[in-house]
């Protein structure tokens, strides 16, 4: 058994370090790649999820420019104003008439 986080090779004047940081020796999964002129993404999924779960157990995205570990910034799906308009938004907050899932509004706080 190997113990994690690991540095598998250190950072030199030539070669970023390397770091060994989990794993997943009990679950079978799988590796979803998503390339796109400007990242790559790696994601792995394990299939004890299911064939309904879409969300990776881990990821790491690359910045293909300048080759180092970015922010994912996923596909428009056909609304690109709207996709603009978030991502350039200086808050990125919840709606203001719906409170986050489990809590209760602010009126109903007050009413107990």
């Amino acid at each position: 058994m190997l113990r994690a986080p690991q540095v598998l090779q250190p950072a030199t004047k030539t070669a970023d370090q390397i770091v060994f940081e989990r794993y997943d020796d009990g679950d079978y999964g799988y590796l979803r790649v998503i390339v796109s002129q400007a990242q790559l993404r790696i994601e792995y999924h394990p299939a004890a999820d299911g064939s309904q779960a879409k969300t990776p157990d881990d990821s790491v995205t690359v910045d293909l420019a300048t080759r180092k570990l970015t922010q994912y910034v996923a596909k428009d799906l056909g609304h690109p104003a709207a996709v603009r308009l978030t991502r350039n938004s200086p808050q990125r907050t919840r709606h203001v008439d719906r409170p986050a899932r489990g809590r209760r509004s602010q009126e109903e706080q007050t009413k107990r």
